[in-house]
């Protein structure tokens, strides 16, 4: 990654908050952040060659991008090799959904529902052999976690 990073100065990526992200890494899933599409393009060709001495590719099929605005209907294409990457509306992320226009309300009501269906799950929370502190324990490692996190294993 050291190389990837040395080589993607300049791209100035997204602010969220006061903070500029660039991308965002987990495991084997990779979201990078752009201005424009041709720093898209780009982004990915560095990507794609840094990646080829640990004999990693990024595959086209599974790769999308998508323009943060109003207005989903981006004429911009990005294009990696042969392949053009698809524009999409919404992606999912960790669990969690990504739209164009940062909409989080689909993904709000998504953790609320999640949520609510484990605590009504919990049947063991109206027993009187639990402690009310044992009860809060609970509730914070499967309920809220689902909330805060969109976690649902």
């Amino acid at each position: 990654m050291k190389e990837w990073h040395a080589r993607s100065v300049g791209f100035l990526g997204a602010t969220i908050g006061e903070r500029i992200v660039d991308e965002l890494r987990y495991a084997d899933d990779l979201v990078l952040f752009a201005l424009s599409a041709g720093e898209a393009e780009a982004a990915l060709h560095i990507l794609a060659d840094v990646s080829k001495p640990y004999q990693l590719v990024i595959h086209p099929g599974k790769t999308a991008h998508l323009v943060i605005q109003m207005d989903p209907s981006s004429a911009d294409t990005v294009h990696m090799e042969t392949s053009t990457i698809p524009n999409v509306n919404s992606f999912m992320y960790l669990g969690s959904v990504i739209t164009h226009n940062t909409d989080d309300t689909p993904e709000i009501s998504k953790r609320i529902g999640i949520s609510m269906t484990t605590l009504r799950q919990c049947k063991y929370l109206h027993s009187p052999h639990l402690s009310d502190a044992t009860k809060l324990l609970v509730i914070r490692a499967l309920v809220m976690s689902r909330l805060t996190h969109g976690s649902t294993t």
